[in-house]
């Protein structure tokens, strides 16, 4: 039905096809595939998040609260940028009149 060169050409494509589909079989297998690992990492990432969402839904109110209150400045470009106080980060230091 084909000329020697088409009947080459098919085999090849079906050799290529088979040879692509043991490869998906071993990326696919549900317990040795790197794919598989990362599904289990992402669902055990997504778990500790479902087990501690009180805790991160706390921290983030707190981080909220923490940043709302602080003074803002306005940059030359219009942008308001948070003002930041040194003084609570150095000892208080008294001049001497020597």
């Amino acid at each position: 039905m084909f000329d020697p060169s088409s009947q080459n050409n098919f085999s090849a494509i079906i050799a290529n096809i088979a040879a692509t589909t043991a490869q998906l079989q071993i990326m696919l297998n549900s317990q040795t595939s790197t794919l598989a690992k990362s599904l289990k990492n992402t669902e055990s990432v997504t778990d500790n998040l479902a087990k501690n969402n009180d805790k991160v839904t706390q921290t983030l109110s707190n981080v909220e609260k923490a940043t709302s209150n602080r003074p803002r400045q306005r940059s030359r470009s219009g942008e308001n940028h948070a003002v930041h106080d040194h003084r609570a980060e150095r000892p208080h230091q008294q001049l001497s009149n020597k």
